[in-house]
């Protein structure tokens, strides 16, 4: 099995070696992110090469990898969450994300999403925006 790490054009390796490297995001000049996979599961790593999110079942490009927003999607244990870069609050779980909105686009207002019960709903940007903000709130107070 071969593994791949990523190389400055100085020849520092700015990754360790991984299993696989999607080439969207830092490989692409679309952002300093970049997703590895290693044991059949994704992380996502800065241009630095250290980790800033978990280890999940698979990631999805769009959003901060991508260079559009702050927000990343995550598939983990047959489900879909949001998440954003720095926060440790997820929401979910979503059966499927039906419309990716402000996630690619931030000309757009919604996101829209498939809830476990079949239902689809959609999650306004401020709503979402506050919802991540709340955190930085409790760290406040502390």
């Amino acid at each position: 099995m071969y593994k791949r790490a990523i190389f400055h054009k100085d020849d520092k390796q700015i990754s360790s070696w991984y299993d696989e490297i999607q080439f969207q995001g830092l490989m692409n000049s679309q952002s300093n992110y970049y997703i590895v996979e290693n044991n059949d599961k994704e992380a996502i790593f800065d241009k630095d090469g250290k980790q800033v999110t978990d280890w999940f079942d698979w990631i999805e490009s769009k959003g901060l990898v991508e260079g559009q927003s702050p927000y990343y999607i995550v598939r983990d244990d047959g489900f879909y969450w949001i998440n954003k870069l720095g926060s440790t609050r997820v929401l979910g779980p979503f059966k499927e994300i039906v419309d990716y909105g402000f996630i690619v686009d931030p000309s757009k207002s919604i996101i829209e999403v498939e809830t476990p019960e079949n239902r689809t709903t959609k999650i306004i940007k401020e709503e979402l925006e506050s919802f991540f903000e709340e955190e930085n709130k409790d760290e406040q107070t502390r």
